[in-house]
């Protein structure tokens, strides 16, 4: 197979990541990333273009391709696959790993049109109510015995949206902030309501170009849940602080399991929906009594899940990458390292997931440290005049991405949290990150340990 050119799209940690993997294939000749952060300038050429105003984001990643003359284009976050940038690129003949807009959309970008979607197909989910006026919340919640549910707007929000209240009081107050206060603007003007479940949950991602899908891989997210945040009358959800791989109890009768009853007929009734999708599903799953049921599903990796599983990502990330988007999946075996541990750990800035200060600097960043690796979300590398590097944050409340690899799960954890707070730690201005994670990943409750145990 001949070297090719790659263009990523994005600008966070999980970009970062896809650049690491991607720049260790013999197959890879040039790597470009729009737009990239002082991480992935370290393996790829950041591009940022000065364009006509009236181009989309969308249209600028085409240009930019058709001008780069890439032979693939790969899309790390969910909005321009929503938007339909695959579309596009597809159009003037540029492969492409992301799915199209209509499997976008179905996917990630309605989470009413992907309940409907993986009902139609069986896929086993919670029960689910959808509201467009705060009487249809009242129905709802009188049909579920007046018991809380989950209250998810039905657009995209970057993982921040979803509410899962303790009383229906909260339900009541999260509603009608979405519905009558436009608190995530038109993505709230629906919201969908869910039974509120309680179990273990898992992130699992599958490789599909469409029609087959590869052998999947787990992790295990957490949330932010700062004791010292506690206090506050408000604590907004948040996208993923940590993230573990392979999740603990993952087995292969659990394996065997989410992909007969999920992610194959999820696949199957994309494609009969006219909706063929090529690249990486991702669904998190919570583990019940009755089953592993989806929670949710998205068109790309997550983050910081894809920090965390990538490194243990035996076969060639480019090789896997073009299988899918030319529907060649089934030349290939996807190989995932199950000998060893990854854990991922996001530092944040103390006012995540509001709006950050941003400006300051990064310290602790290069001093290296065997099985570990630092990733980037907005930053700027600036050279000082005595030749050292500095780095300023400019980006999200999401700072950095500290991993750590090990033959075990405490190896891992050990070597992830030496390296933030160890020896040369790292610091800015408001740092914070949870620091819980030596207790972090136990196995299945007892209640659940049959259930999952696929013993004969």
């Amino acid at each position: 197979m001949d070297s090719i050119d790659v263009l990523v799209v994005g600008e966070d940690a999980r970009t970062n990541m896809l650049c690491l993997k991607l720049a260790e294939s013999p197959l890879l000749r040039k790597l470009y990333c729009f737009r990239g952060n002082a991480g992935t300038a370290q393996v790829a050429e950041n591009i940022v273009l000065r364009t006509d105003r009236k181009d989309t984001f969308e249209d600028q990643v085409v240009k930019l391709a058709a001008a780069l003359g890439v032979g693939l284009v790969v899309v790390g976050p969910e909005d321009p696959l929503i938007n339909g940038v695959a579309d596009k690129l597809l159009t003037v003949g540029i492969p492409t790993f992301g799915p199209r807009a209509k499997a976008a959309f179905k996917t990630e970008g309605s989470k009413v049109e992907s309940d409907r979607l993986a009902r139609r197909r069986g896929v086993p989910r919670p029960k689910a109510w959808v509201a467009r006026s705060m009487a249809d919340v009242e129905r709802c919640l009188a049909e579920n015995g007046n018991q809380p549910v989950v209250v998810k707007p039905d657009k995209p929000t970057g993982g921040k949206g979803v509410t899962v209240p303790k009383t229906v009081e909260e339900v009541w107050a999260a509603a009608f902030a979405c519905l009558e206060e436009g608190a995530f603007n038109n993505a709230g003007r629906v919201v969908l309501l869910e039974e509120l479940l309680e179990g273990p949950e898992v992130s699992v991602f599958v490789f599909t170009d469409g029609r087959r899908v590869s052998r999947p891989f787990s992790a295990r997210d957490r949330k932010l849940r700062f004791a010292e945040r506690e206090k506050r009358e408000h604590n907004p959800n948040t996208g993923g602080m940590r993230a573990i791989a392979p999740a603990p109890f993952w087995n292969l009768g659990l394996e065997e399991e989410i992909m007969e009853t999920i992610m194959r007929p999820m696949v199957a009734e994309l494609l009969w929906q006219d909706a063929m999708y090529r690249g990486v599903l991702y669904a998190g799953i919570i583990l019940t009594p009755e089953g592993p049921k989806v929670l949710e599903f998205n068109c790309r990796f997550g983050d910081p899940e894809a920090q965390a599983i990538l490194p243990l990502l035996k076969s060639d990330l480019l090789e896997v990458m073009l299988a899918c988007a030319q529907g060649n999946l089934h030349k290939m075996q996807v190989e995932w390292d199950y000998e060893r541990w990854c854990i991922a750990i996001n530092l944040v800035d103390e006012a995540y997931p509001g709006q950050p200060q941003n400006g300051g600097r990064i310290t602790g960043l290069e001093a290296e440290q065997e099985g570990t690796f630092v990733l980037h979300y907005g930053t700027t590398l600036l050279e000082c005049a005595d030749g050292r590097k500095s780095y300023r944050l400019n980006g999200s409340g999401r700072r950095i991405s500290v991993g750590g690899i090990g033959g075990t799960r405490e190896e891992a954890i050990l070597r992830a949290t030496y390296r933030v707070a160890g020896e040369t730690p790292i610091e800015f201005p408001g740092l914070v990150w949870r620091q819980d994670v030596e207790i972090e990943e136990e196995g299945l409750p007892g209640e659940l340990l049959e259930r999952y145990s696929y013993v004969a």
